[in-house]
């Protein structure tokens, strides 16, 4: 009988009679007969679900007597608990797996143990999301570099399918060039470094990820420190001194550059320079060009089809240069007074929806904020 320890005993006979018994040394244990069918009779097939719904992975495995199943993930068994459900019906096994993050992708193990041995099969549980950036590696608001020096900005993203990843300088598409480097691994690691950095890099940039589920972007702001400079005019260059009468009145301008703005300071002799009745010292530049700078910057985010925006922008050491998108006609309120004008539900609607996109935009850029 299977599973039954027996004691055997033996004895010896001839015409003469039968001998005392003896008892063999050890006793022997029969085992129970057992089998696993070959290889599992259903392969776990790769399973595709949404995040935040729950993936089922089914297998089909037959054994005698009826096998344990343990289920695995990276050599790791898994316990029944809200995220994990276990479930057999002594043919076919199955797991749930409740996904709240994409890290639930991956392989999973069913392994079944009896007396007779082991089997074990294994299939991908994928996930379908909308791309994100990892909250652990976001952009800062603002980078600072220096002229000539290198930087590097990194994203990881997180999405099924893989997104498409797309880099901007301003509203353009950014393609890799002599100072640009795009880099892409498949762990979800991305980087833009820019090398040798000079004023025409700093701007906006933006970073976007799109898939068949949807769309995400961040943006970063770059502002390439450039050292102050003195640019002397042509006609005091090679001159040992400013020439001029008694009495008269001399005004000696001179183009200063570098970000962040410098500060300015002149001298005479040894003695530094302020305002006074004899010297006054006036800085063109300073205010002005701060609000030119932050409007350019605030025109820079609001990049939308729907808003008017600054295509393009030339800064010489006296004047910006701005570069806005030109539209011609009259105000909608004034077509309104006008006999001829025909205002129908349905351009009101498509207006409306026009301006809701922009605020919609404008909001999420944190450039407006609406209740």
């Amino acid at each position: 009988m299977e599973a039954t320890e027996y004691e055997f005993r033996i004895f010896a006979e001839n015409e003469a009679g039968l001998s005392r018994p003896r008892r063999t040394p050890m006793g022997i244990k029969t085992k129970l007969s057992g089998e696993f069918r070959g290889l599992p009779t259903l392969e776990i097939q790769d399973s595709t679900t949404k995040l935040g719904e729950s993936g089922t992975l089914t297998c089909g495995i037959i054994g005698r007597p009826l096998p344990e199943i343990k289920w695995y993930r990276y050599g790791r068994e898994l316990i029944q608990s809200r995220k994990y459900k276990m479930s057999s019906d002594g043919r076919n096994h199955s797991l749930s797996i409740l996904t709240d993050e994409q890290e639930d992708e991956g392989l999973y193990t069913c392994r079944a143990i009896n007396e007779a041995g082991e089997v074990e099969t294994s299939g991908k549980l994928r996930l379908q999301a909308a791309p994100q950036f990892h909250p652990g590696f976001p952009l800062k608001e603002k980078y600072y570099a220096g002229a000539g020096t290198s930087l590097r900005l990194h994203v990881v993203y997180i999405g099924r399918p893989i997104p498409q990843i797309m880099w901007f300088y301003g509203k353009k598409p950014l393609n890799p060039s002599e100072n640009v480097i795009i880099e892409n691994t498949e762990s979800g690691y991305y980087q833009l470094v820019i090398t040798n950095a000079d004023e025409n890099d700093a701007t906006v940039y933006q970073v976007r990820a799109t898939n068949s589920s949807g769309s995400v972007s961040m943006t970063a702001n770059l502002e390439v420190e450039v050292p102050a400079k003195i640019h002397l005019p042509k006609e005091l260059q090679g001159m040992g001194a400013v020439h001029c009468a008694r009495g008269d009145r001399v005004t000696i301008k001179i183009p200063i550059s570098g970000k962040p703005e410098p500060a300015v300071t002149w001298q005479k002799g040894q003695e530094i320079l302020s305002n006074s009745p004899y010297h006054q010292v006036i800085t063109t530049r300073s205010f002005t060009s701060l609000l030119v700078l932050r409007e350019i910057e605030a025109l820079n985010v609001a990049r939308h089809r729907n808003i008017i925006y600054l295509h393009e922008y030339f800064e010489s050491m006296e004047e910006f240069i701005l570069i806005f998108e030109f539209i011609s006609g009259v105000d909608i309120f004034e077509r309104l007074g006008t006999s001829n004008f025909d205002l129908t539900e349905q351009e009101i609607v498509r207006y409306l929806r026009q301006v809701c996109s922009a605020l919609k935009f404008l909001h999420s850029q944190n450039v407006v904020h609406l209740d």
